[in-house]
This record gives structure tokens, sequence and C-alpha cells, in this order.
């Protein structure tokens, strides 16, 4: 079994259009959200191969200039400290928001230290994966 995200942005309009079998529910970060803000892209299907003969949904959600797209393992959000609190879809969101403005590959330089400070050293038992893009125009 496997859980899939597929997605095309279209970067002149900020469409997207998805897919979702099972996989987290990635984030979209607006330019202009409050703290603690944050929206899923919500529907999807079950994992692939569950299930013999099954037919997924395309879904639809739009980027406005600014906004930022997050597509993650659940070993982000899992990732646990030493007294095996996980660090979260809200821990995540919030370190996206503080650092929006940035360059994507400085979003994810962020959140991975926001990871590794989170976790002080406690051993991870599930790979960490992050994607991050904005909408620039």
């Amino acid at each position: 079994f496997i859980s899939l995200f597929f997605c095309i942005v279209d970067g002149k309009s900020g469409e997207i259009v998805y897919c979702n079998a099972g996989h987290n529910p990635p984030l979209i970060i607006r330019a202009d959200a409050p703290a603690g803000r944050f929206e899923e892209l919500a529907g999807g299907g079950p994992i692939l191969g569950i299930l013999g003969s099954i037919e997924y949904q395309e879904y639809r959600a739009k980027l406005e200039p600014g906004d930022a797209l997050i597509i993650y393992s659940d070993g982000v959000t899992e990732a646990a400290n030493s007294d095996n609190e996980e660090f979260g879809v809200e821990r995540l969101a919030e370190t996206v928001r503080d650092h929006r403005g940035e360059p994507a590959a400085d979003i994810v330089d962020q959140v991975n230290q926001a990871l590794s400070e989170y976790a002080d050293g406690a051993p991870q038992s599930d790979d960490i994966t992050l994607i991050v893009t904005r909408r620039l125009e």
C-alpha cells in the first residue's frame, strides 16, 4: 500500500487540480493568514492498492499571489520530542506562516530547523519529506 498526492499547479492562474489517495491533506498558507490559520486541501480516497477497483475524484483549489502550498509526509507532523509529543499540523502551519514571505527553499530550511529543535535529538521513526511552493505573481 502507498499514499499518493498528485497535483498540477497553473503558474499563471494559481489554479490547483489535484487527487489524493490516502495522503496527508496538503496545506495552503494564505499570504494574509492570521496566526493559526491554514487551509487543508480536502477530499480524496483510500490509499493505493487497498481496493481492487476504485475511481478517484479530481478536486480544485486556488493559490493567490503570496500563498504557499505545503505537501508533506506524515513523518513531518508525527516527528516526536523526548516526551513523545508530535510536532503536529498546527506547528507546521505556524512555522510556514512565520516565514511565508521567504523563498520556498528557505521555508523548507526553517521547517527542518523547527523539527530538529522540537525533536531535540529524539530518534525519528519515519521519513521526513516536505515540498513547498509559493505563488509569486
